[in-house]
């Protein structure tokens, strides 16, 4: 039951933030449209993240449920699969609080696989969000 409202509420409040959004990117700049852009694209790339990397953290290599996407070089405005990892919010914590930069290029090359249909899959959002933002 609680899930379920919960569910509505966030269902209600992203179709308020597409009118929001709507509204107010009327006029809007080409660098407010690239912020948009790429806040979209990492939107839809979290779940996917999430997906290929649970149930294993690839730091501590311990089951969790709850993952942070992390972006890798720190570059918020970079949300390439080779550059966002999901791991536990333990050690995404222990990242920010150490300031710590990770390689993580061992772990790409375990998930070889799934990586190539991740990269698939962002090729297909960059199209998809770019027209949608650029339209506005």
């Amino acid at each position: 039951m609680k899930d379920d409202h919960r569910l509505k509420l966030l269902q209600e409040k992203e179709k308020l933030t597409e009118k929001e959004l709507e509204k107010a990117t009327k006029g809007v700049s080409k660098k407010q449209r690239n912020i948009l852009y790429s806040r979209e694209i990492f939107q839809e790339m979290k779940p996917i993240i999430r997906f290929r990397d649970s149930p294993k953290c690839p730091m501590c290599n311990e089951e969790s449920y709850n993952f942070e996407v992390h972006h890798i070089n720190k570059n918020v405005k970079e949300n390439t699969p080779d550059n966002l990892v999901a791991i536990c919010n333990n050690c995404h914590k222990e990242i920010h609080r150490h300031k710590m930069f990770l390689n993580f290029k061992w772990y790409f090359d375990e998930i070889a696989e799934k990586q190539k249909e991740i990269w698939r899959y962002y090729e297909y959002l960059q199209d998809k969000i770019k027209n949608k933002v650029l339209s506005i």
